[in-house]
């Protein structure tokens, strides 16, 4: 509607607080004219420098759909701690840098990870103050030089030989009454991120729709993990015949995950 009444051209976003947390049909999403770009927030406990932390997002679904994502960088830091005195280990909770070495390594954590796929982000400053400190200012301009000069550079036609492919479909149905009895379908995708990002294993990850309008995408990748066939149906078992034709090697995901070693 907002489209619509515009009468011009309009860039559409939605703040999401995560795909795959069965609260935000992302399917709907990239078939849908309404809304363009997603913005979810960099996942709160993951942001200490030593974690592991994969995107939480079909990024190659959003490239075939011309659909984008933004991260969201509400980092919090050291710098407006004293407004939250009262909620010190909330804000802790929360992985607030606590010096600007932190953040620096948090920063570019995340925005590598967007950066590797061609996605972007916005910087949300939670409390007023969070990114007052001119070493944080001058810092996040060298991020930012980074990715313009990447945006300046060709893609390399490169891609993964590995992909994880979720039907969201079935992981919501999992949780209905009538639906396969599995005790956390998020596990299936939300919770293997940071697993498959241990592994070091480049990979695309891919909305299972896709996959069922075009079985021969499987064809560009050596393994193909799939999120969400754990009581595969019908149709399921038919595009992984189809899959298998197509000379892909898969693995359905378990309802407890896979451990970073049996991805790799």
């Amino acid at each position: 509607e907002a489209k619509r009444l515009a009468g011009k051209p309009i860039v559409a976003c939605k703040w999401e607080m995560s795909p795959f947390n069965i609260s935000f049909d992302v399917t709907s999403f990239v078939h849908s004219d309404a809304v363009d770009i997603i913005v979810p927030q960099a996942n709160y406990h993951k942001r200490f420098p030593a974690l592991a932390q994969g995107l939480n997002a079909p990024a190659a679904s959003f490239h075939r759909h011309g659909k984008m994502l933004w991260l969201e960088f509400d980092f919090r830091t050291w710098a407006a701690l004293d407004q939250w005195e009262d909620s010190v280990v909330f804000t802790k909770g929360l992985n607030a840098a606590e010096d600007i070495e932190m953040w620096r390594t948090m920063i570019r954590k995340n925005a590598g990870m967007i950066n590797a796929c061609r996605m972007g982000w916005w910087l949300y400053d939670m409390a007023g103050g969070w990114y007052c400190p001119p070493e944080i200012v001058e810092d996040f301009k060298g991020v930012w030089s980074v990715r313009q000069g990447l945006d300046e550079l060709t893609p390399d036609p490169w891609r993964p030989d590995v992909a994880f492919v979720v039907d969201e479909l079935a992981m919501a149905n999992y949780n209905t009454p009538q639906g396969p009895k599995v005790k956390d379908p998020v596990t299936l995708a939300t919770l293997q991120w940071p697993r498959n990002a241990l592994a070091a294993v480049p990979y695309e990850t891919w909305l299972a729709d896709d996959f069922y309008a075009d079985p021969s995408l499987a064809r560009r990748y050596k393994a193909v993990f799939l999120a969400g066939f754990v009581e595969p149906s019908a149709a399921q078992r038919e595009l992984m015949a189809k899959m298998e034709a197509a000379g892909a090697r898969l693995c359905v995901i378990p309802p407890g995950g896979l451990t970073a070693e049996a991805f790799h």
